[in-house]
């Protein structure tokens, strides 16, 4: 090979090397932003949202979805000063969807919609954890596969129950101005 094709291929190569720096010097100094927009939900959660809407809107409930458990629940750091090593835990962790009451923003249930992948040992493990913690938290998780008729029970029931408990409310406070009714007759007329 002659010097000067030598030369060349050593300026091609210089050449070739300072592009690549000023190319990685870009990635690193933050204006490489290697990102792009996605759907929120999968396919899959979008079929189930579908159908679980009409199911909420018949109970009065609102919809939220993808929900970061991070922001459902927190660390007690009464309990632990290792927020470090529990918080990473449920950061990175999201329910599927939220129900709510749409009047104050109350989460009122969890629903995890299941498919054959938490079947694998990794994700039975995540949502073992998961479990654990609603049912520590006190949130009612509900896991699917996809059916609201469940769903559909689930608030059917709690709609009755609420229903119950407004009911004995005024019951009781019938039963109060009826004893405080009956005492002051009973001071009056004795």
């Amino acid at each position: 090979m002659k010097p000067e094709q030598i030369a060349a291929i050593a300026v091609i190569i210089l050449i070739l090397y300072f592009i690549y720096r000023l190319c990685l010097s870009k990635r690193n100094s933050g204006s490489f932003l290697p990102y792009r927009k996605k759907l929120l939900l999968t396919k899959n959660e979008w079929n189930f949202y579908k159908k679980l809407k009409p199911v909420t809107d018949k109970y009065g409930y609102g919809i939220i979805a993808k929900v970061r458990l991070a922001d459902l629940i927190e660390v007690d750091t009464d309990k632990t000063k290792e927020f470090g090593r529990f918080f990473p835990k449920i950061s990175s962790k999201h329910i599927d969807f939220a129900l709510i009451n749409p009047d104050n923003m109350e989460v009122l249930f969890l629903i995890e919609l299941d498919d054959r992948s938490h079947d694998l040992p990794a994700r039975k493990e995540r949502d073992d954890f998961v479990n654990k913690v609603c049912e520590k938290t006190g949130y009612h998780l509900i896991r699917t596969y996809g059916d609201t008729e469940e769903i559909k029970d689930i608030l059917q029931r709690n709609r009755l129950t609420e229903y119950i408990k407004k009911a004995l409310i005024i019951i009781s406070e019938l039963f109060i101005y009826f004893l405080a009714l009956a005492s002051i007759s009973f001071i009056l007329f004795s």
